[in-house]
Order: C-alpha cells, then structure tokens, then sequence
C-alpha cells in the first residue's frame, strides 16, 4: 500500500471488509482500521473513496467497536464538505451507518456534538 498505484490502493479496500469478517476484531482493530484511517490522507481521491466504501461497509457488518466508531466519525466528518461529490457521498453513508449501529441517546449524545460545527 505504500506504493504509487492508486488501483493497488483502491483494490486492496474494496475487498478488504469481506476478509475482515473472517479475521476478527481484535486483528481488525489492530492492523486493518490503522490503514484504513492512513488512507483518507491519500493524495488519490479514489483511494480515499474505495476506503470510505470500506468504512462504511465494515460498520454496517458492526465489526467494529464502539470506540473506534466514534474515531471513524471523527475522522470522516471532514469530507462532508469536500468539494468532490463522490467523497462527500460517501462520508455520509459512513455517518448514517454508523448512527444507525448507535441508540438514540448515542446519537443525540455522541453524534450530535460532533456534526453541530457542520449545521448537520
């Protein structure tokens, strides 16, 4: 992943959440979700798009911990207002995904404080 080739990037996290199923939080959490998040700095869009993707379909597997849903919101909040359409998408189908896995009184409690900077 430390290569140049942006489909190598992108490739590696479009197929990267059917393997996290098999290869457990505690592996996810430790080695997969670091570069996930090391992926939204990408200088290619489409990197930053496929690892969103990623995101946001390994919350809706809820393979993720509750505090690292919290890390992921406050890592993605920024592309709700990227200029690209396809990042800014897909940020927000991290978000619902990730308030859809959370209670009410997380979202109001959790969520809430987090988008009000951005009059979500």
């Amino acid at each position: 992943l430390t290569d140049n080739s942006w489909q190598l990037g992108g490739a590696f996290y479009q197929k990267i959440s059917g393997i996290c199923s098999c290869i457990g939080r505690a592996n996810l959490e430790s080695y997969i979700f670091p570069l996930i998040l090391q992926s939204l700095f990408d200088r290619e869009e489409f990197v930053i798009h496929c690892a969103l993707y990623c995101l946001s379909t390994l919350v809706k597997m809820n393979l993720l911990a509750k505090k690292l849903m919290i890390k992921t919101i406050q890592e993605v909040l920024n592309f709700v207002c990227h200029p690209n359409p396809w990042l800014r998408n897909q940020a927000i189908d991290v978000l619902t995904s990730v308030a859809a896995n959370f209670s009410k009184i997380e979202n109001l409690s959790i969520m809430r404080p987090l988008l009000k900077p951005y009059h979500i």
